[in-house]
């Protein structure tokens, strides 16, 4: 948008510029610069119409008040970083462009169609921001605090109770896993609400501290969810740690919450069932022991190559062995977050089963025939099954 300015006229000034013909010829309209024009709001005014504009001074800020061409009442607070805090229908018809703002009432009058509305300056109320959250981070122009679990004015706030407009007391409610290995780099996930609350509108971690079963556990970097209500971190252990209990405490700003709900653990492999299968591998093997299931992530291995997991429990695990290139004896072990458990015994690797002939080659429809299989290795599974396929004639 170009801004102008009012310059004399010179006296060599071509006659039809009007100089000899009134006071108002004296001047002329030059162009000076171009300044380009801001609009703040254009998201959240799109599409709008503006009728009324009327700008009052509220607590010390600089606020507008517009009506709309479809019946609406605006307030927005002067600033780059913010939008309407007030977004109300009055009516379905305009808002008229006479505005009152009778004296020492701390309110306007705004008139749609035949119908008159009195809007209190500082807005409808603070009753319909249901979150701590939601109700500290609307506009000081409301005046909105949070006390006893909603959002009120101060004067709606018991003296025997707390209004406060600048933080908000945090929540757990949900940690998982609910166990880990001690000395283990188990992730924890906390969910809850109000952690690291800034009126910034940003998760501020200096804010936060958290603390498990007696370790102190560190915040690990998220980008991706909203930390206000989930956050990640694991356990730090320094010297010889001793568990403490089983509660999550989270303190934000100088609020406190405490959830019961994660303890530490020393899980324990006491024996393996069955302890031979053949070297193709699928033997289901069963690990029996003691919080076989705590942390995140459980790898058992034999030798160096994983059993993929079929089940887990406190107190079992089955898991389907890997295949072995040639027949041996090998390690079992279970890798939970960084901490490792080995199984009392091995696990040994025998010939696949070799099926030289079976007899007899015929039988009856009806079946009830004996078959016999001749062949080596036949008893390198722990139990062997026959299975009989036929041709469709």
């Amino acid at each position: 948008m170009p801004l102008l300015s009012l310059q004399t006229s010179s006296d060599d000034c071509d006659p039809h510029e009007g100089i000899r013909e009134g006071k108002e010829g004296k001047y002329h309209l030059q162009v000076t610069q171009f300044v380009q024009r801001l609009e703040y709001w254009h998201k959240d005014l799109k599409n709008t119409l503006v009728t009324s504009i009327t700008v009052v001074p509220v607590s010390g800020r600089t606020v507008a008040y517009l009506g709309t061409a479809d019946g609406r009442h605006i307030q927005v607070l002067f600033s780059r970083f913010t939008s309407p805090h007030v977004n109300i229908g009055l009516d379905s018809s305009p808002v008229s462009a006479s505005v009152v703002l009778p004296d020492s009432e701390g309110a306007v009058l705004m008139a749609t169609g035949n119908k008159i509305t009195k809007i209190p300056l500082i807005g409808p109320g603070c009753g319909q921001l249901t979150t701590c959250t939601s109700c500290l981070l609307s506009s000081r122009v409301t005046q909105c605090g949070w006390c006893d679990g909603r959002c009120t004015r101060r004067n709606q706030c018991p003296s025997s109770s707390v209004w406060v407009q600048n933080t908000c007391t945090p929540v757990i409610t949900k940690v998982f896993p609910s166990s880990g290995p001690i000395r283990g780099s188990t992730a924890l996930t906390i969910c809850g609400r109000n952690f690291g609350f800034d009126k910034t509108e940003n998760f501020k971690a200096s804010m936060v501290n958290v603390e498990v079963a007696g370790a102190p556990c560190k915040l690990t970097k998220q980008d991706h969810i909203n930390r206000w209500t989930e956050m990640q971190c694991s356990p730090v252990f320094s010297g010889n740690f001793t568990p403490s209990g089983n509660s999550v405490k989270v303190t934000s700003g100088h609020k406190v919450s405490k959830l019961e709900g994660f303890k530490f653990v020393d899980p324990v492999i006491n024996n393996i069932f069955p302890t031979f299968g053949p070297k193709s591998g699928n033997t289901m093997l069963t690990i029996r022991g003691d919080f076989l299931d705590t942390g995140n992530k459980p790898v058992v291995t034999v030798g160096t190559a994983s059993c993929t997991i079929q089940s887990r429990s406190p107190t079992m695990l089955t898991c389907k062995t890997p295949p072995h290139t040639v027949p041996s004896e090998q390690p079992v072990k279970l890798t939970v977050d960084s901490v490792e458990r080995h199984a009392p015994v091995l696990f040994t690797y025998n010939e696949d089963p070799i099926i030289s002939s079976i007899q007899p080659l015929r039988s009856f429809v009806s079946g009830g025939c004996t078959v016999s299989a001749h062949g080596f290795y036949l008893q390198s599974g722990l139990q062997p099954q026959m299975v009989l396929t036929t041709g469709q004639d």
